[in-house]
């Protein structure tokens, strides 16, 4: 078990080829030089348990997206049909939690739904909660061997408290709506063992501003956060202007979230929390307008869920069906 070297290409993309084909939607990952070119980039730790014979068995990898260092992004995350042969998976992430502990406070993973393995195996694990979702995350992907739906696929997001020693004292609050989206987030946010209460204020949206978070090509997401006062176009126009496929707001659990009310009435829908320890906690915020929002009720009740994440669906459930 070590990190990856250029040299480990070969076996990288052998290892995609089995678990995924030629779907995976990262595909700069099978040209020739794709991985090598992360690896140099240094916004990822690419993670692997090899055979003696050189044979990449299991593989993760760690991306750097927060230049604060609240929180590193899990993803990349294979299993070969002979992982079970390499390093037991205690001792894999025993290790890895170690080595993650001088780099982030949180590892958050966007988790398949295709099957609850992968939810288990996190929990168990990475010692990951849920902690949202993401509807219709990603097009097109087939794991080989596995019968799939030909809709997307939703995520169901998990994050890992690798460091609880730098977390805000206790009693920790944030600020979220009123009402049944409240009740719901306030819910997540317990399960973090922050307290959530209710904002009664109201914003309006043109004395607040966007900040670009990530811009994703591959699965064409974006995500932004809210921001006051606005930098550049006011968040109302921005709104208008930019758009993708899995459109993301974060907003602060502040006083900005008195924005709410007017995020929700432009078709903007909570589907998760984000923790954070340099910045506010924030409430993540999905575009999902008019039928989408129909369809993301049918799409999530249908996703494949272990109980945790089963819970945590049904409550999104019936918040969404109490504010329709």
């Amino acid at each position: 078990m070590r990190l990856l070297q250029e040299r480990d290409e070969p076996a990288f993309v052998a290892l995609l080829r089995e678990v995924y084909g030629d779907t995976y939607s990262y595909r700069a990952l099978y040209e020739p030089g794709g991985v090598a070119a992360l690896i140099r980039s240094n916004r990822a730790a690419l993670w692997g348990d090899f055979e003696p014979a050189g044979q990449l068995l299991s593989h993760t990898a760690f991306l750097f997206k927060d230049s604060l260092g609240d929180y590193v992004e899990s993803g990349l995350s294979f299993r070969g049909a002979r992982a079970r042969a390499g390093t037991p998976d205690a001792v894999v992430w025993d290790r890895l939690l170690a080595w993650l502990g001088d780099r982030c406070v949180f590892v958050h993973q966007n988790t398949s739904t295709w099957h609850p393995l992968a939810q288990r195996y996190a929990a168990r694990y990475m010692r990951a909660r849920p902690t949202g979702v993401i509807v219709d995350y990603v097009e097109g992907e087939r794991l080989v061997g596995l019968a799939h739906p030909t809709t997307p696929m939703q995520a169901l997001t998990m994050t890992t408290v690798v460091r609880p020693d730098r977390l805000p004292a206790r009693p920790h609050v944030v600020l979220v709506p009123r009402g049944p989206w409240g009740a719901w987030l306030g819910g997540v946010f317990a399960d973090l063992e922050i307290t959530a209460l209710p904002c009664d204020a109201t914003l309006t949206l043109h004395r607040l501003g966007l900040e670009t978070i990530e811009r994703n090509p591959a699965l064409d997401l974006l995500r932004r956060v809210v921001m006051r006062p606005p930098r550049g176009m006011p968040l109302a126009a921005a709104l208008d202007a930019e758009t993708a496929r899995v459109d993301l707001l974060h907003l602060p659990c502040d006083q900005l979230v008195a924005a709410f009310p007017a995020l929700e009435r432009v078709g903007f829908v909570p589907v998760g929390v984000r923790p954070h320890v340099t910045r506010p906690d924030e409430v993540i915020l999905q575009r999902l307008p008019g039928s989408r929002r129909d369809d993301a009720r049918v799409a999530l009740a249908a996703a494949a869920l272990a109980p945790p994440g089963r819970a945590l669906v049904e409550g999104w459930l019936s918040a969404c069906a109490q504010t329709t």
